[in-house]
Formats: C-alpha cells, sequence, structure tokens
C-alpha cells in the first residue's frame, strides 16, 4: 500500500475491507477486534499509538477515527500504521502502511495601507522620457505637457500644499492665543 496523508489539525477516517476465512475452536475465536497502531518508523523504541475501531458493518467494512493530532504527531517525520485484528488468542497484522502527517495550506491576505515616497522634483521629471510627456486625459480632452509645464505643475502644486500646511499651522497657532487670552 502506498503512503498516505493524514491532515494533523483536524479528525481523519481510515476506511478499510476485511474478509475472515476459516474456523477456529479457540476460546474468544468468535469476537473478532480491530485496533490501529500509528508508530515512528524506523524507531522501534518510539512511542506508538493505538486506535480503536469505531465502526464494523456487516458488508465486511471497519473505520478507524483518528482525532486531531497536531500535538502527537509531528509533520515530515514518517510513520507506519498497521491493522491488528484478535482473534482468540491469535493476533493478526494484515496491512501496513506508511503514513505522512501534514498541515493544509492556508493563505491569509491583508490590506496594508501604501506607504508614500517622497520623490524629488527633479527625479521626476527626469522618469519622463523626451522632450514631451505623453498625452493626458483631463475632463475628456486630451493635453499634451512639455517637461517644464510638467515641472511647473509640480512646484505648483506642493507649493499649495506647502502654504496650506502653514494656513492650518497658524489657524492652530492663533486659537491657542485666542484660548489662553481669554483664560486670563
Amino acid at each position: 500500500m502506498g503512503k498516505v496523508s493524514l491532515r494533523l489539525d483536524e479528525a481523519n477516517d481510515l476506511n478499510f475491507e476485511f474478509k475472515i476465512q476459516g474456523t477456529s475452536s479457540e476460546p474468544g475465536a468468535g469476537n473478532v477486534q480491530f485496533r490501529f497502531i500509528v508508530s515512528e518508523k524506523g524507531n522501534p523504541k518510539g512511542v506508538s499509538y493505538i486506535f480503536p475501531v469505531t465502526t464494523k458493518e456487516d458488508d465486511g467494512t471497519i473505520t478507524v477515527s483518528i482525532p486531531a493530532t497536531k500535538n502527537m504527531f509531528t509533520e515530515g517525520t514518517a510513520y507506519t500504521g498497521k491493522v491488528e485484528v484478535i482473534i482468540g488468542t491469535r493476533l493478526l497484522v494484515p496491512s501496513t502502511m506508511e503514513l505522512e502527517f501534514v498541515k493544509p495550506l492556508s493563505v491569509e491576505v491583508q490590506r496594508i495601507e501604501p506607504v508614500e515616497e517622497k520623490i524629488e522634483l527633479d527625479r521626476v521629471v527626469a522618469m519622463v522620457e523626451g522632450p514631451v510627456v505623453p498625452e493626458v486625459n483631463v475632463s475628456g480632452r486630451t493635453v499634451t505637457l512639455t517637461k517644464s509645464q510638467l515641472k511647473a505643475m509640480i512646484q505648483e502644486r506642493t507649493a499649495k500644499t506647502k502654504e496650506r500646511a502653514v494656513e492650518l499651522k497658524l489657524k492652530d497657532s492663533l486659537k491657542d492665543i485666542m484660548k489662553s487670552a481669554l483664560e486670563d
């Protein structure tokens, strides 16, 4: 049997078909018991876990439920799983397989605020190739700018932004002065 992948963070069900042929006169031979053993591959002194069969159907199938195992098993480690059948005093191992426990893939995406990059005016203008800036659509009209026009627009915008910042700062200062005057 090939390698079987099981998830670490959720319960896993393994289904097996079984057939028992023959007879036995041993006491308790009519009471067949199944169990599933998981042990670290190549480590005979390691810990083994026994999982009981949770369902035995009349159609010859059994189901073993392995609970979420993120604290018992390690991702990337090879394990051996085997079905054991107990009939009377006999222990039979009809099926052995290699197991691997994996964490499911999860993807998380969060929006982050863009970081504004300050670019010097000359660098912005230098990034534009040729003597003319490509055409820009403004209010349904196509406008073509030269580098000097672009530079003038950027300088005007920067000056207005600085003026607005100074204006706000003055208003705040005047409010503080008026408050302190009224308090006195």
